[in-house]
């Protein structure tokens, strides 16, 4: 393949380019984030807590819960997890949860997913760059509906402000990080959201 930057040819898609030290997505290396990045992540992460405020988990799976990968062996097992999570906003979701349960995102019923995917994108947006965690992967994952086991009802419970955040978050890896899930991630589905809903 060719550079989409300077055109030199080079073998990997996910390597930074040989000539440019440019990755796909146009981020140079060494991975350092510019202040030009450093504010659209504040931008971004301010949309998010825009988008989701007052959002509720209400009956939803907690992430005690998910973490379970729904093989209660019992509905008293199941309690004393939903019982680990007091949060009722998402925004107190701590860090160490995250980070704990980085995998947990296929598990969440569409409430749950909804209520927590802000709190797995503020993390990540905030990070991504000096963990050695994929949860940056995980999250992408979970918003790429060509993936096994992602389903569109998750992304459709989105109001409009919400999906067009999610769209910005996806926007930013595939300018960012040009990794190739959030590319299919987003010619998949989340262009669509390109306008800001009003």
């Amino acid at each position: 393949m060719n550079c989409r930057h300077c055109n030199t040819a080079w073998e990997c898609e996910w390597e930074y380019c040989p000539e440019c030290q440019r990755n796909f997505g146009g981020a140079i290396y060494p991975k350092q984030q510019t202040p030009e990045e450093l504010a659209e992540i504040d931008q971004l992460i301010r949309l998010i807590r825009q988008a989701f405020d007052g959002n509720q988990l209400g009956d939803g799976t907690t992430i005690h819960e998910a973490n379970l990968e729904g093989c209660y062996l019992n509905e008293e097992v199941r309690l004393e997890a939903r019982a680990k999570d007091i949060e009722t906003d998402w925004s107190d979701v701590p860090d160490w949860k995250i980070e704990r349960f980085s995998s947990v995102l296929s598990f969440f019923d569409i409430t749950g997913w909804v209520f927590y995917i802000p709190a797995y994108m503020t993390w990540t947006l905030r990070n991504w760059r000096t963990t050695d965690l994929i949860i940056a992967d995980f999250v992408v994952w979970s918003l790429d509906p060509t993936m096994s086991g992602i389903s569109l009802p998750r992304y459709e419970a989105l109001s409009p402000m919400q999906a067009h955040a999610a769209y910005r978050f996806v926007k930013y890896f595939c300018d960012y990080s040009g990794d190739e899930e959030s590319r299919r991630a987003m010619d998949a589905y989340w262009q669509r959201f390109a306008s800001a809903a009003h």
